[in-house]
């Protein structure tokens, strides 16, 4: 009888155990999940009703928050007026007025009769009746017989879009530019160019003669490769289905002692109707020769010591040049001092008169007239 009594006490207690041990499992499901110890302490005990009430503040008129200021007085101190003019001597191409005067070139797209195209490759031609691209995408421009020629290439333009359009936009129209063959959309900034006036060329890269701190990449001569190699680079350069006249040849390495590697490079510009403008600032490349290749040297390539003053050393150079010779041909890479200096140049060349009495009566104080660079070439 006792042995059942104990047995019946023990299951009791176990029951019990069991039930204690689901209510307290049950309470705890039931309780809200909080997401951190603010929210618990946000509720009582009994997770019925908020502990504590949080009032945020009452919304301020945007007028307090933020009061409309004074406007803050000039500067006019000496420091200030000086820091001013030094700021307004810096030279932004965004500051240069565009050029008022545009005269759009008569070919704006590419002529089929001077272009050829082989699976999506467009390559310069000469036409069926013997046109060459230089001749046909350039212009004439009259001079009078008291002026000297003088013409300006900018290259290098295409892989800053900023200054691209600057030298497109503000600089005179018979200033002609060049493009780096890198550039993006190189068809839509040479017809851009064109439709403003400007004539069109694409830069020719010779190997960088500092190839262990620069390489001037994939497009550039090479004196290793083979004379395939870079023919075949050259016309991956002028692959554009737009108007090309030439090729303006950078600083670099000129191979002297494989004449006829460079030779066959000319040779291939010749055909395609080009001309060939050497902007090395040296005189290896005039020394290679080819027959029958339409070519210039440039007699001043500004390419360094981008310095103002610098620059307006080299120009008047240019006019005493022009004054002996007749003619010169600038070439200058597009910094946007170089640019300033440039338009503030040509815009000093005295106007060209037509009418002879007034011609007379009239003191030309620098007879320099610009026109295109197709305008001193020869053939």
């Amino acid at each position: 009888m006792l042995k059942k009594i104990w047995t019946f006490l023990i299951a009791a207690a176990v029951i019990a155990a069991v039930a204690a041990t689901g209510y307290f499992f049950a309470k705890k499901k039931s309780e809200p999940l909080y997401q951190s110890k603010i929210d618990r302490v946000m509720f009582d005990r009994k997770n019925k009703v908020p502990g504590f009430i949080m009032r945020l503040p009452d919304k301020e008129p945007l007028e307090k928050k933020n009061p409309i200021l004074p406007k803050e007085e000039e500067d006019t101190s000496p420091r200030a007026i000086e820091a001013k003019a030094l700021l307004d001597k810096i030279p932004l191409v965004a500051k240069l007025p565009k050029n008022s005067v545009q005269s759009p070139l008569k070919h704006i797209n590419a002529d089929k009769n001077l272009l050829e195209e082989n699976d999506g490759v467009f390559l310069p031609k000469i036409g069926r009746n013997g046109e060459k691209a230089w001749i046909e995408y350039g212009k004439t421009e009259e001079v009078q017989p008291n002026f000297y020629r003088v013409s300006v290439i900018i290259n290098g333009l295409g892989l800053d879009s900023m200054v691209t359009n600057a030298a497109i936009e503000s600089l005179p129209v018979n200033v002609s530019l060049s493009f780096s063959p890198y550039s993006l959309d190189l068809d839509k900034q040479i017809k851009a160019a064109r439709s403003i006036g400007h004539e069109t060329y694409v830069d020719l890269l010779l190997p960088s003669k500092d190839f262990l701190k620069s390489d001037t990449g994939p497009l550039a001569m090479s004196i290793t490769a083979t004379s395939e190699e870079n023919i075949n680079r050259l016309k991956k350069s002028l692959n554009v289905n737009a108007p090309v006249g030439g090729m303006i040849f950078q600083r670099g390495i000129v191979d002297e002692e494989n004449p006829q590697r460079m030779q066959q490079l000319l040779k291939e510009i010749a055909d395609m109707g080009l001309l060939a403008v050497d902007a090395t600032g040296e005189s290896h490349l005039e020394k290679i020769t080819y027959a029958g290749l339409p070519r210039k040297k440039a007699d001043i390539v500004i390419d360094s010591y981008f310095t103002r003053e610098d620059i307006d050393e080299r120009l008047k150079e240019a006019e005493k040049i022009a004054q002996n010779n007749g003619s010169v041909l600038v070439v200058a890479n597009p910094k946007p001092v170089v640019l300033y200096a440039i338009k503030d140049w040509v815009s000093s060349f005295s106007p060209q008169i037509s009418d002879y009495k007034e011609i007379k009566n009239t003191v030309i104080e620098k007879p320099l007239a610009l026109v295109p660079v197709s305008n001193i070439v020869v053939e």
